[in-house]
């Protein structure tokens, strides 16, 4: 990372990333032919290095050995080194990993995998230490004897690799059972099931350390919630109940825990411990835009709770996530230089010694003359020697720090002080607003400023939703300028590209050569396009909805097996193409897909759409109930589509009042397995997508009107606004008893 040696290669590419390493003495080259000629030319095995500008224990890596002139030596005598950025390549990243994960039984970042030169698999792993140490290879011995090996037995090891990749392609290409017939509620009980038995009922969230906020699962028994709390079943009610709960403590001990930035807002990546107080440090854009969907979700749902968390998690994006002409970086590092400026240390920029908070708030006091100092100390667990104990921190870069956390009740601490608790919150608030100033001032994390179409998606996604949550109409806005962000530079006249930079004139470029929207993009940028219709109700998202997801379907579905679709288009022929089967971080390219797909069809009355998506899931059937727990928004797709979407329908021009004033109404209720659109008979292009969406208008007299159907069943028409919010509060689970 250093920049007083030579730059290599990597100084001529865009990516974040391959720039961190572009003064390394190791002579990298990025993913590409001139690698691949080289390898073959000298007939050298390859080292392949996988990983984001972001990720700590790349950093680590890099400092140990990448900087390390011996290593460096090494691997340039006897290596082809390629540096690969997998938020770049998702592809390359996917094939390699699953490698890894077949021969470790793990994965992570960095992933360090050593090739053929025709890019057969030899043998990889993750994070190697520089020299041997307490009973770990080190990257020395590791360099040498895969060369020692690759000299004495290329063409076996040539072979061998081969055969691996066959192994590893082929779970992506084999028959699916269409025989299967497991019900959807069959397999969402067993989803339910499985997640209960994993719940941690004490700090929320599933499993123990380290824990995600894994919003697939969230999004789940959100929908359990809303669409089984009416249910003529006492068993479906009680489930139902039990799913608000899991969600309801989860959503708070994240918002009271360490993995919440409680100055600047958002989310951390993920906590080291099983109680959400110690956080890996990283805050990435797709954590933002999906929590904020699911914490806007919820504040619909409970008339307003959470509704400080949807306000923080917005604002942080819009201030330090945001390109001034829209769209939205990847991510901030969880390194930043520490208090003695010369080395980057893990969370400095978000920690706190109790001498620092107890300086600048020496000066604030409570009405009756205490300390607020001291309700904040207690509030938020500050300790003299810090409140972070060393197994939690291997590296000691936490020591006597504290990452703040809130460990006791408002009203008992109110008490404790003698103030009412509606005093003591304002006093906290301005407490937390006095603090962002003195860390602010300190050394910032590295920003990763690249562009991901994906993730541009997510944060559509997301703003819209917090737009209703919030009735802030300025949200809204941001969601819109996003979008168009995306058709402007993440577009071109052969469709979507996957990333976008920022030069140093910070201009937005897609660099000498753009690289090709993957599957994942394409899904979600399709589902921030219809969330941000639902909203807004403008029928251009709509319509780059609809053909932005064809589009996705006819260059990415395995159309001969049917079951999902491929990361990338067909290509060179280099690598085999993958199917992404699993929701990790980000649900996989078939889950969101076919969700987008059947929400289109119910939407626009499509009946082609909609037999897609009934021969896919026929297809898919006996994966998702195998394995629902590792696909959930497949599953939740699946009971959508068998189901039926419930579909609010206002017929008549959203130009009248009383149209305008139905879709503020029903937009509070948008949540889920609900579908919003205005019927507006002006519409050509949505009057002709379907003949029955037609006939809705056709009656002109009597417009407007609502529509709520679900499945193939339909309510009476209603014609006020308060008829409307009766028949919705009977369909919802709407209050904040329900939590």
């Amino acid at each position: 990372m250093s920049s007083n040696r030579p730059a290599n290669r990597l100084a001529n590419e865009r990516s974040p990333y391959l720039l961190q390493h572009a003064h390394n003495p190791v002579d990298w080259y990025a993913w590409g032919e001139e690698a691949f000629n080289k390898a073959q030319q000298t007939k050298r095995p390859i080292f392949l290095s996988i990983g984001y500008s972001t990720c700590h224990w790349c950093h680590v890596m890099e400092k140990e050995s990448f900087e390390n002139d011996e290593i460096a030596q090494y691997l340039n005598e006897h290596f082809v080194s390629i540096k690969v950025d997998r938020e770049e390549r998702p592809d390359v990243d996917k094939l390699y990993m699953d490698f890894v994960v077949a021969l470790m039984g793990h994965g992570g970042w960095p992933l360090s995998v050593f090739l053929t030169p025709t890019l057969e698999p030899i043998m990889g792993g993750t994070y190697f230490p520089p020299d041997d140490r307490r009973g770990f290879t080190g990257f020395k011995t590791i360099l040498k004897l895969i060369s020692k090996q690759w000299n004495e037995s290329a063409d076996k090891i040539t072979e061998q690799g081969q055969h691996i990749l066959q192994i590893i392609s082929k779970g992506d290409s084999g028959e699916t059972d269409a025989s299967s017939s497991a019900s959807a509620s069959q397999i969402t009980h067993k989803l339910y099931k499985f997640l209960s038995s994993r719940f941690d009922p004490l700090h929320g969230g599933f499993g123990s350390a380290p824990k995600f906020p894994k919003t697939v699962d969230l999004e789940f028994l959100e929908f359990l919630w809303m669409f089984e709390a009416r249910s003529n079943s006492e068993e479906i009610r009680a489930r139902s109940e039990d799913s608000v709960k899991m969600l309801q403590r989860t959503l708070g001990r994240m918002a009271a825990g360490g993995i919440r930035d409680h100055v600047g807002g958002g989310f951390h990546r993920y906590s080291v411990d099983g109680e959400w107080h110690v956080p890996h440090f990283e805050k990435m854009l797709y954590d933002q835009s999906q929590l904020l969907c699911i914490y806007a979700d919820f504040c619909l749902l409970t008339e307003g709770r959470m509704k400080q968390i949807v306000r923080e998690i917005s604002d942080y994006m819009i201030s330090q996530l945001r390109h001034k002409e829209g769209g939205f970086y990847a991510a901030e590092d969880a390194d930043s230089l520490g208090s003695h400026g010369n080395e980057k240390l893990e969370g400095a920029f978000y920690v706190w010694e109790k001498k620092e908070i107890v300086e600048a708030l020496s000066d604030q006091k409570f009405p009756n003359g205490k300390l607020i100092s001291d309700a904040f100390m207690q509030l938020f667990d500050v300790k003299d020697n810090g409140n972070v104990s060393p197994s939690k921190d291997p590296q000691g870069h936490l020591l006597d720090k504290n990452v703040l956390r809130i460990v006791a009740e408002y009203g008992k601490i109110a008490e404790e002080f003698g103030v009412d608790e509606a005093i003591l919150k304002d006093k906290i608030d301005e407490s937390l607003k006095k603090l962002k100033p003195i860390r602010d001032a300190r050394p910032r994390p590295h920003l990763d400023s690249k562009l991901v179409a994906a993730w541009q998606g997510m944060a559509i996604s997301g703003l819209a939703k917090a737009s209703s949550a919030l009735k802030d109409a300025s949200l809204l806005q941001k969601a819109e300028e996003c979008a168009e962000f995306v058709e402007k530079h993440l577009k071109d006249s052969s469709g979507y590209l996957r990333v976008a930079y920022v030069d140093e004139h910070s201009a937005i470029t897609n660099g000498s050569h753009p690289i090709r929207a993957f599957a994942g993009d394409y899904a979600f940028v399709v589902q921030g396009l219809i969330d941000l219709f639902v909203v807004s109700q403008d029928v251009k998202y709509l319509k780059r909805a609809f053909h932005a997801q064809k589009e996705m379907n006819d260059k990415f579905w395995h159309s001969e097996t049917n079951r999902g679709y491929f990361i990338n288009e067909k290509g060179d022929g280099k690598l085999p193409r993958m199917i992404e089967e699993y929701d990790g971080a980000e649900p996989c390219a078939t889950s969101v897909g076919l969700s987008n797909c059947s929400r289109l069809a119910d939407l626009l009355l499509d009946e082609q759409m909609k037999t897609f998506v009934r021969t896919a899931f026929t297809a898919l059937n006996r994966k998702i109930a195998d394995s629902p727990h590792a696909i959930p928004k497949l599953l939740l797709a699946y009971k959508i589509f068998d189901e039926g979407t419930r579909k609010i329908t206002i017929v008549g021009s959203r130009n009248d009042q009383l149209v305008k004033e139905m879709q503020e109404m029903a937009n509070s209720y948008c949540v889920a397995n609900t579908a919003l659109l205005v019927a507006d008979p002006n519409d050509e292009w949505l009057m002709g997508c379907s003949a029955e969406l037609k006939s809705l208008t056709d009656n002109s007299q009597s417009l407007p009107f609502v529509q709520i159907c679900q499945g193939h069943e339909c309510l009476l028409p209603i014609r006020t606004v308060d008829a409307l919010q009766q028949t919705l509060d009977s369909l919802f689970p709407l209050s904040s008893s329900s939590a």
